[in-house]
């Protein structure tokens, strides 16, 4: 699992999600049933940890962001 920034405000703890890809300022997560091409890029600034890569599992990122993309 990899830790990212803390910024504040309010935080949503979304599982089994897999880490495709990952670069130096975002994550490339999906929902492994649904494939990599369904797959979306987050913001790490906007997380707090995630999987690593070709992983799967628990993703804590800001509830706004988690609301736009349907995870909650």
């Amino acid at each position: 699992m990899t830790s990212g920034f803390d910024s504040g405000g309010d935080w949503v703890e979304v599982d089994g999600l897999m880490c495709t890809m990952e670069t130096e300022k975002a994550v490339l997560l999906g929902d492994p049933a649904e494939g990599k091409e369904a797959a979306q890029w987050y913001p790490k600034s906007q997380m707090r940890y995630w999987p690593g890569k070709e992983q799967v599992g628990p993703v804590k990122m800001k509830e706004w962001l988690a609301r736009k993309n349907g995870l909650v």
